[in-house]
């Protein structure tokens, strides 16, 4: 995965710390390694949240790579009303975000139960302090260079959902 390969992931911020305007004129250069690179990490976080999404039984959408910071993810429904505005959790992976400047692994559900999450079943790789977000996260450099790094996206998926869907569906019944 890129971390393997010596790269990181840097984002240009202005001068109050948010991405910088897409108004320069100066023609993009693309490394090709690096593309190359996390096209195939993305591939294989793409592999394994689609396994870890074929063992859900509920209304999902597909997975998707969002085209403002190249994340990928999906959401699964609480019940057949498969809207945004109804109870889900979203489960993904993002290079960064506003805030958050390195890659990362990321669940929540929403609503946010009353009782919060809790660290009590959660992998020990994911973290619920992460200024900027507020849900369970996993750094990628945590995992990226594991020897089965597939296997630890997919099994984080996995008890981060059976630690929180019994929450969303009481709290939303």
């Amino acid at each position: 995965m890129l971390a393997e390969r010596g790269h990181t992931l840097e984002v240009a911020k202005n001068e109050s710390g948010h991405e910088a305007a897409l108004n320069n004129t100066t023609p993009l250069v693309v490394n090709p390694q690096q593309a190359a690179d996390y096209a195939q990490a993305l591939y294989r976080i793409f592999t394994a949240t689609a396994r870890f999404r074929a063992r859900l039984f509920a209304p999902m959408t597909p997975i998707v790579v969002w085209p403002e910071h190249f994340d990928l993810s999906f959401l699964v429904f609480a019940s057949e009303h498969a809207s945004e505005d109804q109870p889900h959790m979203n489960f993904g992976f993002a290079p960064y975000s506003d805030g958050i400047a390195r890659p990362y692994l990321y669940a929540y559900a929403w609503p946010l139960p009353d009782s919060g999450y809790s660290r009590t079943n959660m992998p020990a790789l994911v973290h619920l302090d992460t200024p900027g977000f507020g849900g369970p996260l996993v750094w990628y450099d945590d995992f990226a260079t594991m020897d089965d790094p597939e296997a630890v996206v997919e099994q984080v998926f996995l008890r981060i959902y059976h630690e929180l869907w019994p929450l969303l569906q009481a709290a939303n019944t």
